[in-house]
């Protein structure tokens, strides 16, 4: 049975050229985790995670996960819907990011992980939407 009352935050960033790290998600559990370069067979991948809190988490390798993916209808359905969920909202983002103002990144953030302002610094969060922290400490103070 799977134990979906895991808990904990993980940040997901890349690295650009000059080796800074740019937060990509923040994800609180539960939640399932990879590197989807690591996934394709890629050698190098651009993908750092960065355990946030304590974590309660179960570890399966790729391949014990395929089998269980090929003999189990409820985990083929569950992950289907999760992954559906995940680039919906990777897709929302990209659209703001492309199209959007800070100020509707960081509504985007206020509506769809509220929490993340109360835990994480603030300079996370602004990594997140693309702005500088000041930037955010800007469209955080005209509210």
């Amino acid at each position: 049975m799977w134990d979906l009352s895991k808990r904990g935050a993980v940040r997901m960033m890349l690295y650009n050229d000059k080796g800074d790290d740019i937060t990509a998600r923040i994800r609180q559990g539960p939640l399932l985790i990879t590197d989807i370069y690591v996934l394709q067979g890629k050698q190098n991948s651009p993908l750092g995670i960065e355990c946030m809190e304590d974590l309660d988490m179960l570890i399966v390798s790729l391949y014990k996960f395929q089998i269980l993916l090929e003999k189990s209808l409820t985990l083929n359905i569950f992950v289907r819907k999760y992954l559906t969920e995940q680039l919906e909202e990777i897709f929302n983002k990209h659209i703001l990011f492309i199209s959007g103002t800070a100020k509707e990144r960081y509504k985007f953030i206020l509506e769809n992980n509220p929490t993340l302002l109360k835990k994480f610094p603030l300079q996370l969060i602004a990594s997140m939407i693309g702005i500088t922290p000041t930037q955010l400490s800007r469209i955080r103070n005209k509210k």
